[in-house]
């Protein structure tokens, strides 16, 4: 079940959109050398993408693909590029797990990289390895565990066409984040929780996705689910620490939403992060400063998932 669900996830991880710049090294008309592959590269400012065209000496699939990492490593042949692999982050080993699948193992220094770097790091090496034939996907590992993105989605196996090329001024990340939401229900006294797919740019992490969908109210049609929270609810500021979300709101939370019971607009927030792997507890402050209750619900202490108040037989429905 867990390896559907995954796959499930991955099949929906949004594209990404990456700016391509011209081939180094060739001008327009020139020909393309023959029995050559694509080898991508980062401008100096680690800005961009950009590739040069080399030519393999190796023919065994992985022989070939050996010589193409280590191509990927080296210095470009013009000193205005980058290589996308930095020095300091070193590629373990590789297998294939299927046919066509390949799989890298990187070390530990792959995570420090900043998160504009790794997009490009990454981007460019599934380009380039998904040029290769016999090679139709690649799948990241850290130490031999899965590549995670923003959270707890893994990056699974990732081809060509997840990157795309486009002629935009700026280089962005797209990707289609599964979140649960808890809404209002019934006479505004319950909870029932919705699965969205929410798409990200990949600044932003999940509880502030979430907290987005929520104090929005739902963004489909619908007579069932209600908002909870006032729409002009602004989030000061987030952080996770420990296990604990420490939030601070807006004083426009506290205004509450009428028909809503002060325990639905108070849990629906704690129950929708605390459904995020990297959150137990929350707690909540308003424009920095200690709130003791919200109307008659107290809020002044670290607040854990109220499962009493939703409507288990509603909860895990999609929206639309």
């Amino acid at each position: 079940m867990k390896k559907l669900y995954n796959r499930l996830l991955r099949a929906f991880i949004a594209m990404l959109a990456i700016m391509l710049l011209g081939a180094c090294g060739l001008r327009d008309g020139e020909d393309i050398p023959e029995g050559s592959v694509r080898i991508y590269r980062t401008d100096i400012g680690f800005s961009k993408l950009t590739w040069e065209y080399y030519v393999p000496k190796a023919q065994d699939i992985e022989a070939l693909v050996h010589e193409i990492l280590d191509r990927l490593k080296s210095a470009p042949d013009s000193n205005v590029y980058n290589s996308i692999v930095p020095e300091t982050v070193d590629i373990q080993r590789f297998y294939f797990a299927h046919e066509g699948e390949l799989v890298l193992d990187f070390s530990e220094s792959y995570s420090s990289m900043e998160p504009l770097q790794e997009i490009l790091c990454r981007a460019g090496i599934v380009k380039t390895l998904c040029g290769l034939e016999g090679i139709d996907g690649v799948e990241f590992l850290i130490n031999s565990q899965p590549l995670v993105l923003n959270g707890d989605m893994m990056a699974g196996t990732m081809t060509g066409e997840d990157f795309i090329d486009n002629t935009g001024a700026e280089v962005s990340f797209r990707q289609t984040v599964l979140l649960t939401v808890f809404y209002a229900t019934g006479e505004g006294n319950t909870l029932s929780s919705v699965r969205l797919l929410v798409e990200s740019n990949g600044t932003r992490s999940q509880e502030e996705l979430a907290l987005e969908q929520l104090i929005g109210g739902p963004g489909f049609e619908t007579t069932e689910y209600m908002a909870t929270l006032p729409a002009d609810t602004k989030v000061n500021k987030i952080l996770v620490r420990d296990g604990i979300c420490y939030l601070d709101l807006s004083e426009e939370f506290l205004n509450g939403v009428e028909g809503i019971t002060d325990e639905v607009s108070v849990y629906s927030l704690v129950n929708t992060l605390t459904e995020l792997s990297s959150v137990n507890k929350v707690r909540i402050t308003v424009d920095s400063a200690s709130v003791k209750t919200y109307g008659s619900v107290p809020i002044d202490g670290f607040l854990e998932r109220r499962p009493d108040l939703t409507d288990t037989e509603r909860a895990g429905e999609a929206g639309d």
